[in-house]
């Protein structure tokens, strides 16, 4: 598995990839890896048969990602909820979501950073 650089500070990397695990590895911790690359930890994230990479801490007070609850959103797809505030994340995006009066997710925008993960062969 292969992660793009995260050495920008852009909120969605662009960079050379680097690779960080196999899919071995990543079953071998339950679908969920802690990895480090250029000094930022990054939490790997299997899951419904697709790889997800977002900064392991929350954006917004630092909240432990790697084995936060995901529930799945009709509007945005799966979403890793913050253990510490509830906050739910878009996997795929870093939207930070909200419900709207009428329980519409919304998004307050793109807030986690996410990476884009690459499945090679060999």
């Amino acid at each position: 598995l292969e992660i793009a650089n995260p050495s920008s500070n852009a909120p969605t990397m662009a960079h050379a990839p680097v690779q960080v695990a196999t899919e071995e590895d990543l079953a071998l911790h339950n679908g969920r890896q802690l990895v480090q690359v250029d000094g930022r930890y990054i939490a790997l994230i299997a899951h419904a048969g697709e790889l997800h990479a977002l900064d392991a801490t929350c954006y917004h007070m630092g909240g432990p990602l790697l084995h936060a609850d995901i529930e799945d959103s009709a509007e945005f797809g799966p979403c890793v909820v913050c253990p510490w505030h509830r906050y739910p994340i878009s996997l795929e995006t870093g939207d930070s979501l909200y419900r709207n009066m009428q329980g519409v997710s919304c998004s307050k925008g793109v807030k986690q950073r996410v990476h884009a993960v690459e499945r090679r062969d060999g």
